[in-house]
Parts: structure tokens; C-alpha cells; sequence
């Protein structure tokens, strides 16, 4: 087990206090306290977006890079308007999204009026946030009775990982007169040259794993896809729901290192390769 303070410059020194109590000035810690401490806490987060405890103005005044976000009050409490309590407050609106492990970026909003231009602008999630709702959100009031809902979507692969496929938007409904589930699944962006078949569906990316070494190489695929979509069979008086997919390009799974690591040979139903996800 190991321990790490993080964000210490939020608790206004009581991460690292030198007496038992702030309140009543209570005698120094002992050295029991101390080297149990020492011996679990054997890093520290000195420094974060959010804030710095590696320098402060006040302790190196001849340091002009010593101010950096540095944190002047007391918010231990989160009491002050605007505190850093954002992850807990998107997870509250459901503005999140699940991979199977790369890190990659997704961003999806869904609006009434984006234009096919706002996905090749870098202030994306500005125009995202002003001019639509985030993934998770309730797309409601439409401006006029026929509006059609768009979506803006945008991906940056991870920097260690696979390139991207393409991206898909998932909807659901109930049917109006039987009362059925129903789904579709339309491909939105993708990477390449490839075009839709007579019947819709989008070729294959390609693929370039090794499964000897086990790897692959980012020969094929994109580091990023963004696109405005707009339902093309969106019926205003059903309730819908949209999410969006984002593949990547094939890898090699699990199975595919144990076999090279341990110089083993899988039954043929074994799965060797994967499409990443989120």
C-alpha cells in the first residue's frame, strides 16, 4: 500500500501540519506520527493543473515562475462559489463516456443549429456548450416544429495508442403505434478514402497487426474524426436517444501478448485481435 496527498495546496497547510489541532496551537506531532508518514506517503502531488504547492511567492520572491495558479484561500470545505468539485458535478449530469482502456478523447453535443464548419474549429467544446447540450444531456425545445436535431462530434485518438476507425451514432425509440424497441446504427465519420456500399455498410479500416511481435502500426486510420450528423429519419414526436461510438483500428488483445510471453499456441476460437472503443 501506498498513500499519495494530493492537491495539498487546497488544504491551507493541514495536509502538513506541525500541530495537532489549527484551532488551539496543541503541541508539536511526535516523531511516531512523523515516521509513519514518511514511511506510507512516499510521494506527494506537488503540482496539478488545478493548483501548485512546488513554490509560492511569499517563501521565494525572487522566483518569477513561482506563482503559478498558486491557491490563496481556505476551500477545504468547498463552500466558495466555482471550486474545483467538477468531476463529481459531470458525473452528476452524466457528461462522461467509457472506453475499454486506450485514452482517447470524446466530445459530443447535440443541438439545433450547428453548422458542418464548427467540427474543424479548435474551440470546439465553447461552440458545443453554448449552442447545444453535452453527452448526457436532455436536447429539448426545438426552435421551430420541424427542427432536426444535429450532433457535433469530435475524437482525438490516444497518443500512445491505435488510430481511429470511425465514429457511429447509436439511436433508440419506442415505435408509435407497436410500442417496440428499436435501434439503428449509422457510421458518421471515418478514416480513409472508403465509401458506403450499395446497401450502406462501410468497408473494413484494414489491418496491420503482427501477431508475432504481438503490434500493429498507425499505417491506416486517423489521430482524429470530428463531424457534424444530422438524423436523417428523426420523427419529432417520438423520443429518442443518441449516443456515439468511436472504433478503433484493429490490435492485438490480451490473448494475442499471453501467446507471444509465454510461447503458447490458442485454440483457433481464441480471439487475438480487438477494436478498441469508447
Amino acid at each position: 500500500m501506498i498513500a499519495i496527498p494530493h492537491n495539498g495546496n487546497l488544504s491551507s497547510g493541514m495536509m502538513f501540519p506541525l500541530v495537532d489541532n489549527f484551532a488551539d496551537g496543541e503541541p508539536a506531532l511526535d516523531g511516531q506520527y512523523a515516521e509513519t508518514r514518511a514511511k506510507w506517503e512516499r510521494l506527494d502531488e506537488v503540482t496539478q493543473s488545478k493548483g501548485d504547492s512546488e513554490a509560492h511567492p511569499t517563501l521565494s520572491p525572487d522566483d518569477e515562475f513561482a506563482d503559478y495558479k498558486t491557491w490563496y484561500w481556505d476551500n477545504l470545505d468547498l463552500s466558495i462559489a466555482n471550486a474545483p468539485a467538477a468531476i463529481l458535478d459531470a458525473m452528476e449530469r452524466r457528461e462522461d463516456y467509457a472506453t475499454t482502456g486506450p485514452r482517447m478523447r470524446l466530445r459530443l453535443f447535440g443541438g439545433w443549429g450547428f453548422e458542418s464548419e464548427d467540427a474543424l474549429r479548435r474551440d470546439l467544446a465553447d461552440i458545443g456548450y453554448r449552442c447545444g447540450v453535452p453527452m448526457g444531456g436532455d436536447l429539448t425545445r426545438a426552435p421551430t416544429a420541424d427542427a432536426v436535431p444535429r450532433f457535433l462530434i469530435y475524437t482525438l485518438r490516444d497518443p500512445i495508442g491505435a488510430d481511429l476507425n470511425r465514429i457511429q451514432i447509436v439511436k433508440g425509440w419506442l415505435d408509435n403505434e407497436t410500442g417496440e424497441t428499436m435501434e439503428r446504427v449509422y457510421d458518421v465519420v471515418w478514416s480513409g478514402d472508403r465509401a458506403p456500399d450499395q446497401d450502406g455498410k462501410l468497408p473494413p479500416v484494414g489491418d496491420t497487426v503482427d501477431l508475432s511481435i504481438p503490434s500493429w502500426i498507425n499505417t491506416i486510420g486517423a489521430s482524429e474524426l470530428g463531424t457534424v450528423w444530422q438524423d436523417p429519419e428523426f420523427d419529432p414526436s417520438e423520443r429518442v436517444f443518441y449516443y456515439a461510438r468511436l472504433l478503433e483500428i484493429p490490435t492485438p488483445c490480451w490473448a494475442a501478448y499471453d501467446a507471444v510471453r509465454f510461447g503458447i499456441t490458442h485454440e483457433p476460437e481464441v480471439v487475438l485481435k480487438e477494436q478498441g472503443r469508447a
